[in-house]
């Protein structure tokens, strides 16, 4: 598939998904855990959040290293794979628990979920990865 004439690697983008799932899953599990228990005044949130972050910057390392030609774009594409499975089975639960789901707060979940993850395919170009140094040696 391809968009805007770039090769789409599905494999790349479930490599990111996959890592999202297993370090930014965890974290969402337990702050919907925390917030179901309100416990006073903590660090815990916060901490859940940045490992949330932290996780989709991981992700979007992931899918972008095994891309490095289209590093951002398959580290978007993984970010928002992932954010809409978490955020399918997120506000089922909330639905099921009587609870409203808020646009805005998805909305803004996202973009900070793909910003996170593009962050992290940033970070393939300034790693100097062997497979881009491999690519920029093939096109001279």
């Amino acid at each position: 598939m391809k968009i805007r004439g770039v090769e789409v690697s599905l494999p790349a983008v479930r490599y990111g998904v996959m890592i999202i799932a297993m370090f930014a899953g965890p974290c969402v599990i337990a702050s919907q855990i925390l917030a179901d228990h309100k416990s006073g005044t903590s660090a815990a949130p916060i901490l859940l959040f940045l490992g949330v972050v932290f996780g989709f910057s991981l992700g979007g390392f992931g899918a972008a290293r095994t891309r490095p030609d289209a590093p951002l774009m398959h580290g978007a594409l993984a970010a928002a794979a992932a954010f809409a499975i978490i955020q399918t089975f997120g506000a089922i639960r909330r639905l099921s628990a009587g609870q409203n789901v808020h646009p805005l707060g998805i909305a803004f979940n996202f973009m900070v979920a793909v910003v996170a993850a593009m962050i992290g395919s940033m970070m393939v170009n300034s790693s100097g990865h062997k497979a881009r140094k491999k690519l920029e040696q093939e096109r001279l």
